[in-house]
């Protein structure tokens, strides 16, 4: 659940289809045509075929709004008060040493996601998102397990935009108020674990509530989640040709991290009422390393040692999947595959992370 994610940037992005966003079918349905009297045989039916070509597209547009043309799509939410839609999310990390094709170490987990649309406007939307069924994996120690757990049932308010894109999140202080709390709780987690761990734990914990302190760190926590189902609303994509992004990655602490990518719409398939588009996704190598650096005492806690940032370089690359429903603007499904590539001086390793989001 907690992880690096991205907030895009869409330059020069348009979407011609935005000013129906909020149109009754009614409305958009109007066609103004208009034949005088003396209006000549071949114009008026014309005209008749002008009428019956633009009624025909209305209806289409109608059904897919998100549909332009054959080749060209948009990603505009269509959603109503009280709408509510539930993902299934499943995890998995392996870590690989130098060239070996077997992972010394390999994790899976999983959750759900509930999304309700709880208030909309010409301008916004508002959403509550709620974790529940935390699945951790098998061979993780118990203290990770109650950690992962922090977020079960704290009610996430956020808003979008009018096409669905994040804004921000509305309850911060409520959620920051729930986790300080909770995180004050969790040191009987490390009850009967050796002094080593316990050490690490504390260290741990004095860190997270200092992170916890800043709002913008108690954002990051969530934004993963809400960023895979929210991040990339607002454009119009046309297939053959990539869209160029920048990337913000919101960091837990005061470090900067960006990047660039492209978003590709691969395949348009109107029966199944669903376009599939994909991304490639790289952040800024230096300010990657400044920000795992940063994150030390986080990977401590995650693999029970204390790790070496000396000399350290590390690189990391993202893809991914997503499928969206024509007709609402749905995610149906969103996969994304990191990899991320350390170098120090004890040698090669690589982390490969894999999330899958599943409509329910």
């Amino acid at each position: 659940m907690f992880g690096i994610s991205r907030t895009p940037k869409f330059p020069n992005s348009t979407n011609s289809n935005a000013e129906k966003r909020r149109f009754p079918t009614d409305e958009r349905s109007k066609i103004n045509t208009f034949a005088p009297s003396n209006t000549p045989m071949k114009s008026l039916l014309s005209s008749f075929l002008v009428f019956f070509l633009c009624a025909a597209t209305s209806i289409y547009a109608q059904e897919y709004p998100n549909l332009i043309s054959p080749t060209k799509v948009t990603t505009i939410g269509y959603w109503n008060n009280g709408q509510s839609t539930d993902y299934h999310v499943k995890e998995t990390h392996a870590s690989y040493k130098g060239n070996s094709e077997k992972p010394f170490k390999s994790t899976a987990s999983e959750y759900d996601i509930e999304l309700k649309v709880t208030d909309s406007t010409e301008n916004s939307y508002v959403f509550e998102m709620k974790y529940t069924n935390y699945v951790p994996d098998k061979n993780a120690q118990e203290f990770i397990h109650k950690m992962a757990e922090l977020q079960n049932d704290l009610p996430i308010r956020y808003r979008t935009n009018e096409f669905g894109q994040f804004d921000t999140i509305l309850n911060l202080v409520e959620l920051q108020q729930q986790l300080i709390e909770k995180l004050e709780l969790s040191v009987s987690y490390m009850d009967g674990e050796e002094e080593e761990m316990k050490e690490i734990y504390k260290m741990v914990i004095a860190n997270m509530s200092e992170q916890f302190q800043k709002l913008e760190s108690i954002e990051a926590l969530f934004l993963t989640d809400i960023l895979m189902i929210h991040g990339f609303y607002g454009l119009e994509m046309q297939q053959g040709k990539p869209i160029d992004i920048e990337l913000a990655y919101p960091t837990i602490g005061d470090i900067v991290l960006t990047g660039t990518g492209k978003v590709t719409l691969n395949t348009i398939n109107k029966s199944k009422d669903e376009c599939i588009f994909s991304t490639t996704e790289k952040p800024n190598r230096e300010e990657l390393g400044q920000y795992v650096g940063s994150l030390a005492l986080l990977f401590m806690m995650d693999s029970g040692k204390k790790i070496s940032m000396e000399e350290l370089s590390i690189t990391m690359n993202t893809r991914k999947k997503m499928k969206m429903e024509l007709s609402s603007g749905w995610m149906n499904s969103v996969e994304q595959t990191t990899t991320t590539k350390l170098t120090n001086k004890k040698g090669d390793q690589k982390k490969v992370s894999t999330q899958t989001y599943t409509r329910n």
